[in-house]
């Protein structure tokens, strides 16, 4: 028997692990993908079969609120913001790295806010904003920030606008860095 952390070149049919799960899907079984057309060239390596888990949220009435956790880390949340509607980050502590994707759902006419967990004036969200206004034109706005810029406002946006939002520092003062890619003029503020 080995010890906790000793074992070396194993092999494992089954596999039960307690407790978060990292590895879910091994790829074998898995149909590989095919290619048509007179010259294609296709090569499937091997590796693991991933889905990102999907939150979907509507605002209903107004003043809605999704409290994450820092197990929904890496989750693709599906937003409908036609009335006001936010979403608080997990505190963070020492577990860096927690990041998510949000996709607005349909057009908004309303605040969509994202606010780290403390809500003390310690952390800050720094954002990218990249607008579209017209096929082909793209304009680049930056906000890092201040010290306590924990909140992010995101008003009026079009659908298919996207926010990506990672962690990289915890404690006492995280810090959040947001890059929104907008279909619209509208930018993403911080304060």
């Amino acid at each position: 028997m080995a010890e906790v952390g000793c074992l070396k070149d194993a092999h494992f049919q089954n596999l039960h692990v307690e407790g978060n799960n990292i590895i879910t899907d091994p790829i074998s079984g898995v149909a590989d993908p095919s290619a048509t057309g007179t010259s294609t060239a296709l090569t499937v390596g091997s590796g693991l079969a991933f889905r990102r888990r999907i939150i979907t949220l509507g605002s209903g009435d107004d003043d809605n609120v999704l409290t994450l956790t820092k197990d929904d880390s890496g989750s693709l949340i599906y937003v409908t913001p036609t009335n006001i509607l936010g979403i608080v980050l997990p505190l963070v502590g020492n577990d860096t790295g927690i990041w998510f994707d949000i996709i607005i759902a349909a057009n908004a006419n309303k605040a969509f806010t994202i606010k780290t967990s403390g809500q003390d004036g310690a952390d800050n969200i720094s954002v990218m904003n990249q607008l579209t206004a017209a096929t082909g034109t793209t304009t680049t706005t930056v906000d890092v920030g201040g010290t306590d810029h924990d909140i992010l406002t995101f008003t009026n946006s079009l659908v298919g606008s996207r926010i990506e939002i990672f962690n990289a520092a915890g404690g006492a003062a995280e810090k959040w860095h947001a890059y929104i890619r907008s279909f619209s003029e509208i930018s993403g503020t911080i304060a």
